[in-house]
């Protein structure tokens, strides 16, 4: 579990139990100056990082947390029979901010940007699961 107010679900109990919330009012968000919006961000991710980056960020935390209290050894199964499903998208404006600035070369690749199985297919790389690797595209819903 990974939240804006802790990036680990220890330490989000801890910041529950003080009454603690994520929410702020952020300025200039995405290089958009006089943009003024609350949000929850996790600000122990790289603030300057692509947002897609930040979100695969948190889902290889929780990832990570999940195959730990799993207690399973990575080491002693066959990873191509370790399947992975991610229900989210990990869209990223990015793009928007590079047109606003007039950039004529993205500042990250571009399929970090929208498509839907990119945190899974992060994820799998990061933990060398070579088994199936579903997404299921929910957007927000």
């Amino acid at each position: 579990m990974v939240s804006s107010i802790g990036k680990n679900r220890e330490e989000m109990w801890r910041s529950l139990q003080r009454g603690e919330q994520g929410c702020k009012l952020y300025h200039d968000i995405a290089g958009v100056p006089g943009l003024h919006l609350p949000a929850a961000y996790c600000d122990w991710i790289d603030p300057q990082a692509p947002c897609s980056e930040r979100a695969i960020e948190m889902a290889t935390s929780a990832a990570g947390e999940a195959l730990s209290d799993s207690h399973i050894d990575l080491d002693a199964i066959d990873r191509s029979r370790f399947a992975l499903a991610v229900s989210a998208h990990f869209g990223d404006t990015q793009f928007l901010t590079d047109q606003v600035n007039h950039r004529s070369e993205p500042s990250h690749a571009w399929w970090n940007s929208w498509l839907p199985n990119t945190g899974c297919s992060r994820i799998a790389q990061k933990f060398n699961l070579t088994g199936a690797k579903l997404c299921h595209s929910t957007s927000c819903a």
